[in-house]
């Protein structure tokens, strides 16, 4: 083999090396943003998302702070999983937002949020955006 082989056979060589080690943590990275997420990490994403609420989560008519709410949800969920009459121990995202997450189990009141501006909205619809927003990109 030529000097001149040689020279194209390393420069040919290192070029393919340094590709793909730029590469690999790019696809590494596109691969992660583009996983698809469970149901219980979307689920604890939405209970993320209301624990950092700048606002109030109103239930029965009393307003309780972001952490109180994440923490009454988590409470919700972890009982219904464990509830007899619970229709599925793996719950959806979906599930979880409209039969834990939106009403008082016990009064069938809908819960709110109150923004910092005085505006509510129903945790429903806040709920149901946010995972869209979840479910069409990358987490958080």
């Amino acid at each position: 083999m030529s000097l001149t082989n040689v020279h194209i056979f390393l420069r040919s060589y290192l070029t393919l090396l340094v590709l793909f080690v730029i590469s690999v943590p790019l696809s590494s990275e596109k691969i992660q943003c583009n996983s698809k997420l469970s149901e219980e990490e979307k689920i604890e994403a939405l209970i993320n998302r209301v624990s950092k609420i700048e606002g109030t989560f109103i239930r029965n008519g009393e307003e309780h702070n972001a952490s109180e709410a994440a923490d009454h949800l988590r409470l919700k969920l972890s009982n219904a999983k464990k509830s007899f009459f619970s229709s599925s121990k793996n719950w959806t995202a979906l599930q979880f937002i409209d039969q834990l997450a939106t009403k008082s189990s016990l009064s069938g009141i809908p819960y709110e949020i109150k923004w910092k501006d005085g505006k509510k909205i129903l945790s429903s619809v806040w709920l149901h955006s946010e995972l869209k927003k979840i479910t069409e990109s990358c987490p958080p």
